[in-house]
């Protein structure tokens, strides 16, 4: 498979590329309630009586599809243009937070309700992460590749390490609803800010089955990256029983709920964040998001 070829963007920042401010905004915005989002559904799930078996259904519910069809997404994303399927997915993400921040905030969500607007969220990511991870090769040149990747990364860290602590304030002083309706607006407009990028579908010179049994067979031959993904597997469901479900029950339950799980929350990803710069040198522009 070979992509469109990367624009010749001019002068020395890729900032100067109208295209890629309007992906960095569209990204930053939809961070700001991607980091609220998952404090707020907990204590929705808490507000209407549910334990930990409630959020535990609901957290599968979220993340299982979104494991599930992540290879349908790539797939798709080396197939179709990527504007159009991050405009899609974000719609969908949309309608799926706005009618589970009705719900809330009209006092009749239940666990039911709940975990069906999660799990549409978790299709919705499934295709938009993929296709977003290869949007930047498509719209600056190879030469500010790391620069506008570090241009990407860094204020949606931030973000991510201010979101919890601002959602947990949002949660406490107005209820879950309104964090929850936050995020379906910044999904909005960040479907009408990509809706401007047009990017060219990629060019395919082998079918999809292909493609997928050529991987396959790459992953299969490599042991240190299926054991790797198999111990992350193990690792990442412990984490989300033990932060993401008892976290937020532990607090609503000894502390002050979601006030103090948002500056938890925030001090452990300010806290992974700069573990990860420290493991890159010092330099941020390499690591990966916080959890």
């Amino acid at each position: 498979m070979k992509t469109a070829a990367r624009p010749r963007t001019t002068g020395t920042t890729p900032l100067r590329s109208a295209a890629f401010r309007r992906f960095v905004l569209a990204n930053l915005i939809s961070a700001t309630g991607t980091a609220m989002a998952p404090l707020a559904l907990a204590y929705a799930v808490i507000g209407e009586g549910g334990g930990a078996g409630s959020l535990g259904l609901v957290l599968a519910t979220n993340t299982v599809p979104t494991v599930a069809f992540l290879l349908a997404g790539g797939v798709l994303a080396d197939r179709m243009s990527r504007s159009r399927i991050l405009v899609a997915g974000n719609v969908v993400a949309a309608a799926a937070q706005g009618a589970l921040a009705v719900v809330v905030l009209s006092g009749v969500a239940s666990t039911l309700s709940i975990a069906a607007c999660g799990f549409l969220s978790g299709v919705a990511m499934a295709f938009t992460v993929p296709a977003g991870q290869g949007v930047v090769n498509q719209l600056v040149a190879a030469e500010h590749l790391q620069q506008a990747n570090a241009l990407v990364r860094l204020p949606s860290n931030a973000v991510r390490v201010l979101g919890p602590v601002v959602g947990g304030l949002v949660v406490a002083l107005c209820g879950p609803g309104w964090a929850l309706a936050w995020d379906a607006l910044t999904f909005l407009i960040a479907a009408l800010l990509l809706h401007g990028l047009r990017l060219e579908k990629p060019v395919t010179v082998h079918s999809a089955l292909s493609d997928l049994r050529a991987g396959w067979a790459g992953f299969r031959s490599r042991t240190w990256l299926w054991t790797y993904t198999v111990a992350g597997m193990i690792v990442v469901a412990a984490w989300l029983a033990g932060f993401q479900m008892l976290g937020p029950l532990l607090a609503a339950e000894l502390y002050s709920g979601a006030g103090s799980w948002g500056l938890v929350q925030g001090a452990f990803r300010s806290a992974c964040w700069r573990a990860r710069s420290s493991a890159c040198g010092g330099s941020r522009t390499g690591c990966s998001s916080s959890p």
